[in-house]
């Protein structure tokens, strides 16, 4: 049962992570987007 809890927690945070890290990438996709625009104009 332990092994079983634990594979669960690990694919929760792996979840979590992804998560995360799709926020951090849009959000830097979207300053980048932001500067580019700026320098153009």
């Amino acid at each position: 049962m332990m092994e079983f809890d634990r594979r669960i927690d690990n694919e929760e945070v792996a979840r979590i992570k992804g998560a995360i890290g799709s926020d951090i990438l849009s959000s830097a996709l979207d300053h980048a987007a932001t500067e580019t625009i700026t320098k153009d104009g």
